[in-house]
């Protein structure tokens, strides 16, 4: 006989959602604003550049790795279903 899942406590998600992202605006900001002081004066435009390069990529290969999880995950068959069920 297949249980229900527990319900997910929103404050658990938005709390750790809110902690990451604002954890990756202070790090993005400190390496942009590192970057640029550092920089010579004829370089900082392509440093700014290539830092905002990266963070594309980045984002990017989240989305690939994130699209292969899902089809992974359905072609297994409904995982949250099996996991909540005895």
């Amino acid at each position: 006989m297949r249980r229900p899942c527990p319900p997910l406590n929103p404050a658990l998600v938005v709390g750790s959602g809110g902690r990451s992202g604002g954890g990756v605006c202070v790090v993005v900001i400190a390496a942009l604003e590192f970057a640029y002081t550092e920089a010579p004066f004829a370089m900082q435009g392509m440093v700014m550049g290539m830092n905002h390069v990266t963070t594309g990529l980045g984002a990017l290969l989240g989305s690939a790795l994130y699209n292969v999880v899902a089809l992974v995950t359905a072609a297994a068959g409904n995982a949250r279903n099996r996991a909540c069920s005895l």
